[in-house]
């Protein structure tokens, strides 16, 4: 194979549909065939550095059981835990990525490297797994680490992009996200010109936040890149160490234009990440993570992070409980019409709260319901300790009539307790229980239609 070939031989690949915004609401994603997609996403991001094509499809197959369906891979891939050498980077089996120097040029590509490249393509297709592919991550600080992005001309840039998105083009589950941590344009916008020659149609995103001297400005992330006159982004994926309510809450209501948004980067499972009062890597912070997201508005959860998004990922498959326990909050939403829910950000569903999530408020009740009021849900985080009381306006379910059936639901093993079936009028206190299967304090309150004969997987009457 010669690095300089066109696409990548596809010879029993398995397509999957396309992703776009959906076109109901746009701040969501559906697939080509119209129906509602669900993000469910992990950062495998140096996969090509740690794995061999035998340990990739086994680490795919591990995160398609457990219903992820994203991932996210870097081609200039992390050369080592710790060592952030992006310039040329080496696969699994030593192949570095460059031919000679530090020439980007797609001429001077190793055809061995892409190979590996195209295995990881061709695993997480044949696995049900759509990727954000990263072909310009710039790392953290620019320069400082042996690869200054600057240094590459537009047209150089520009060819580069156009050899992966020529390569590519006949795969239908690849989508783009470009930077880490780091963008440098106008370098990135040629990549992404060569891309779209070939692949007009895909979801493009970026992973960034604003330098100094407020690394923690909210102002942070794709759309504020579109407006800035990017305007090939069209996935408002968020990087934030804040929050997860107040961030979905932040970027949903950016408008002109409304994008999908999710979660793209925040707070890893098991690393110490963010500014240093929010070290929050507990599987009960991966909780009200998803959940956070979702009901405020998300198209699911775009990216978890956990320590395989810079180490050996076949390592820490097991290990990461929050991450795993994302399963059941997709499982959750996909048995259901979740692309319905409305965030209750005016709290006429959910009364016993007040105001909008803070930017520092993880203790904030996320809410949200159906228009028609045959569901509703609310994510108690589990921040202010167990017994914790959630009132609600029952008379917004059912549209006034009728009765609801009302449900505990356990984030943590994806289990069910009836509470009972009320009356769709007047307020009702639901207090949580006293502790979940892991033994934290966040629940889920579900409220349904009780003429619907829906009982989910490992619900007890």
């Amino acid at each position: 194979m010669a690095a300089g070939a066109g696409s990548a031989d596809d010879v029993a690949l398995h397509r999957l549909p396309k992703l776009r915004t959906r076109n109901a609401n746009r701040h969501l994603i559906e697939d080509e065939n119209g129906r509602p997609f669900f993000v469910a996403g992990v950062c495998p991001q140096s996969i090509v550095h740690w794995s061999t094509p035998a340990q990739m499809d086994a680490y795919f197959a591990d995160r398609h059981a457990k219903h992820f369906n994203f991932a996210w891979v870097m081609i200039n891939a992390f050369d080592s835990a710790g060592k952030f050498d992006m310039t040329n980077p080496t696969d699994a089996y030593g192949h570095s990525m460059l031919l000679h120097g530090t020439s980007w040029n797609p001429r001077n590509l190793n055809p061995a490297y892409v190979a590996s490249v195209d295995a990881v393509v061709k695993s997480a297709a044949n696995h049900g797994i759509y990727l954000f592919l990263d072909p310009f991550g710039a790392g953290y600080n620019p320069g400082t680490n042996g690869f200054d992005p600057s240094q590459y001309s537009s047209d150089e840039m520009r060819q580069w992009g156009e050899f992966w998105g020529n390569r590519y083009k006949n795969y239908t589950h690849i989508n783009f996200a470009l930077g880490n941590d780091r963008l440098v344009w106008p370098q990135v916008d040629a990549v992404v010109s060569g891309l779209e020659k070939y692949m007009p149609d895909r979801l493009m995103t970026i992973d960034w936040i604003s330098g100094p001297p407020d690394w923690s400005d909210a102002k942070t992330g794709p759309h504020q890149l579109y407006e800035l006159g990017h305007r090939w982004v069209n996935l408002n994926a968020w990087y934030q160490y804040h929050a997860p309510q107040w961030a979905t809450w932040y970027h949903y209501n950016m408008v002109n234009p409304v994008m999908p948004t999710c979660i793209f980067e925040t707070l890893y499972e098991d690393l110490a990440a963010g500014s240093p009062q929010h070290i929050r890597t507990t599987p009960q912070t991966m909780r009200e993570q998803v959940w956070g997201t979702v009901l405020n508005g998300g198209s699911g959860f775009g990216i978890l992070g956990a320590p395989d998004c810079t180490e050996d990922p076949m390592r820490w498959l097991g290990k990461t409980p929050g991450v795993d326990q994302a399963e059941y909050c997709t499982n959750f939403f996909t048995s259901r019409r979740w692309y319905e829910l409305v965030p209750d950000w005016s709290h006429k569903f959910l009364t016993s709260q007040s105001g909008t999530p803070g930017k520092e408020d993880f203790a904030y009740v996320s809410a949200a319901l159906i228009s028609d009021g045959s569901l509703g849900v609310c994510y108690y985080p589990g921040e202010s300790g167990k017994r914790f009381n959630l009132t609600v306006n029952m008379s917004k379910m059912g549209g006034g009539t009728g009765n609801s059936r009302a449900r505990w639901y356990d984030p943590t093993n994806g289990t069910s307790t009836t509470i009972g079936t009320l009356a769709n009028s007047g307020s009702h206190t639901f207090t949580t229980p006293d502790l979940n299967s892991k033994g934290a304090a966040d629940w889920v309150l579900v409220l349904e239609d009780a003429s619907e004969r829906h009982l989910p997987p490992g619900a007890s009457q």
